[in-house]
């Protein structure tokens, strides 16, 4: 009779367990068709908690959004997807109950296949986002607050935005036209690649190190300002100045062909140090 009470009240507690605790494994995978071909494709992501990666594919054939999650059930996640006149809105969120419950195993991956030329929006809280092969025909907005960033893409006219509240912002291509601003608030932030003569960059962080390195062909003012950290590099500059005081230093000046127009770059770091370099082969 003790065993048989036993047992009850194991299978009790087992049926009582809440469902966070049992893991599980499931995928979702949605299909989409392709924008008219005089539209590029709007992608709007919101998600609570998950690795991102968006990926720009020449000649696909389908647009494709796969969710890959490991330790909650299908109603445990909002996984909600809307597309109408070339705009997709992509939605990922834990129900509320199961919120505090991460980590143990726990884990969500959402991987988007899309055309090259596309306009991107992203929100997302913790987690990470990848973006590669894209270009950005007129807008690219990424913000996170617990998620690092790395963007690889040609960016077109328009404004350009890529902010974590604390995670590092990266960012690799070309800033033909447009203006681009990277920040982070805890984490380093850096931009590779080529600056274009009517372009705009602003890189900076509280708390974090800055890094610019620019392709040769680029041209731009440059403005670099340390509050608390040191400026260092081998960025050749006409018409350099330069400021040092007792914690922080600001380098000033021109890079680039003497009869190019000029961007402008703003490089700036509360607490930390700047890198300015010029890429060559190797690097």
């Amino acid at each position: 009779m003790r065993l048989l009470t036993v047992l009850v009240l194991i299978a009790g507690l087992l049926m009582s367990t809440p469902r966070a605790a049992r893991a599980q494994s499931w995928e979702d995978t949605r299909t989409f068709p392709l924008p008219d071909e005089d539209t590029p494709l709007w992608l709007d992501l919101e998600v609570d908690v998950a690795a991102v990666t968006v990926t720009g594919v020449e000649d696909i054939d389908a647009i494709e959004v796969a969710l890959a999650v490991e330790g909650w059930s299908e109603d445990e996640i909002d996984f909600v997807t809307d597309y109408a006149e070339g705009r997709l809105i992509v939605q990922v969120k834990v129900i509320a109950e199961e919120r505090n419950a991460f980590g143990g195993g726990r884990s969500i991956a959402l991987a988007v296949r899309v055309p090259a030329a596309l306009e991107l929006s992203a929100s997302v809280n913790v987690g990470e986002v990848t973006v590669t092969g894209i270009t950005v025909v007129n807008s690219l907005d990424i913000r996170t607050d617990v998620a690092a960033i790395a963007v690889q893409a040609a960016l077109g006219e328009g404004d350009h935005t890529l902010e974590s509240n604390v995670g590092a912002v990266r960012f690799e291509g070309s800033l033909a036209t447009g203006a681009l601003v990277m920040l982070a608030s805890v984490g380093d932030v850096a931009f590779t690649g080529a600056i274009g003569p009517d372009g705009y960059l602003d890189v900076g962080a509280e708390v974090g190190a800055v890094t610019l390195v620019v392709e040769p062909g680029s041209a731009f003012r440059l403005d670099a300002q340390a509050s608390l950290g040191q400026i260092a590099g081998d960025l050749p500059l006409r018409d350099r100045i330069e400021e040092n005081g007792l914690l922080d230093q600001m380098v000033q000046g021109v890079y680039g062909d003497v009869d190019q127009p000029q961007a402008t770059v703003r490089i700036h770091a509360d607490v930390g140090d700047i890198t300015l370099e010029e890429a060559t082969a190797g690097r």
